[in-house]
């Protein structure tokens, strides 16, 4: 291998993590973004009850922010589109226990913090009166 071949290997996996880097899992953001705005811990009861405001956060989180899904050993994100987003994570109500699985959806970190400001900033100014 001479040093070219070496620099654009290591240039690709330098590539390769700051992508990984730049992308969190749309379940543990909706996990942070639900502590930050509430600014409380968490009050879920079981792993059911956690899950469900995960989900419903998820949701929140995808009228804020662009949703990514992460392909399966890519190293890509594909941006998803609103509708792609409504098939995902929004089911009828009362289907307890049939959440979407939110494994391969992604959100840039950059596009969280925003969104985590707008979602919180929409909280104040509906609850401030009460």
């Amino acid at each position: 291998m001479d040093f070219s071949q070496f620099m654009a290997g290591l240039n690709e996996k330098r590539s390769i993590r700051m992508l990984v880097d730049e992308f969190i899992s749309l379940e543990l953001a909706a996990n942070i973004t639900y502590l930050h705005i509430t600014e409380t811990p968490s009050q879920a009861g079981s792993e059911e009850e956690f899950a469900e405001i995960a989900h419903l956060v998820a949701i929140a989180l995808s009228t804020v922010a662009p949703i990514y899904m992460a392909p399966a050993g890519g190293t890509g994100a594909l941006r998803l589109t609103a509708l792609e987003v409504g098939e995902l994570l929004f089911r009828p109500p009362k289907t307890k226990g049939q959440r979407p699985d939110l494994d391969n959806l992604t959100i840039r970190r950059s596009d969280l913090h925003s969104g985590m400001q707008t979602l919180k900033a929409s909280r104040i100014a509906f609850w401030k009166k009460q």
